[in-house]
């Protein structure tokens, strides 16, 4: 595949001016998602009813993915790869705030959240795969 080490972002600052905190971080909100899942004993579920405006935008950058790092391969253009890898996880962080994935205080997993549980599952496997293509190893808690 396709990689371009030495492309990553900074790590500091830390914060959402930085486009690299925004990926780094937004994969480690996913990955503390599946966490607590585990430990709430609820797993992914299959994809239906994800129909918030948030999670539509979000499937629709995520099944762009492939075609844009084509591109951005074909190109040798890793700033076009990264600007995508933003845009996935700012529409992420959007969807952790307003489409949670894990029940709330004493709330029972509904097949929701299952849904929102497999949607941050696609943006951690993106992200994680995204970050290592720009030679980083992704960190799950930051």
């Amino acid at each position: 595949g396709t990689t371009w080490p030495g492309e990553a972002w900074p790590d500091r600052p830390r914060t959402f001016d930085n486009p690299g905190f925004v990926v780094r971080f937004a994969y480690a909100r996913a990955a503390s998602v599946r966490r607590q899942a585990r430990e709430l004993g609820f797993g992914p579920g299959r994809p239906d009813g994800l129909d918030e405006p948030a999670e539509v935008r979000l499937l629709g950058l995520l099944a762009e993915l492939p075609g844009r790092t084509a591109r951005a391969a074909g190109e040798g253009d890793a700033a076009r790869y990264k600007r995508h890898l933003v845009r996935i996880a700012d529409a992420y962080h959007d969807v952790y705030e307003r489409c949670p994935a894990l029940p709330r205080g004493d709330e029972a997993a509904r097949p929701r959240h299952g849904a929102r549980l497999t949607l941050a599952e696609a943006v951690r496997i993106a992200l994680n795969n995204g970050l290592r293509t720009l030679g980083e190893t992704p960190k799950e808690r930051i």
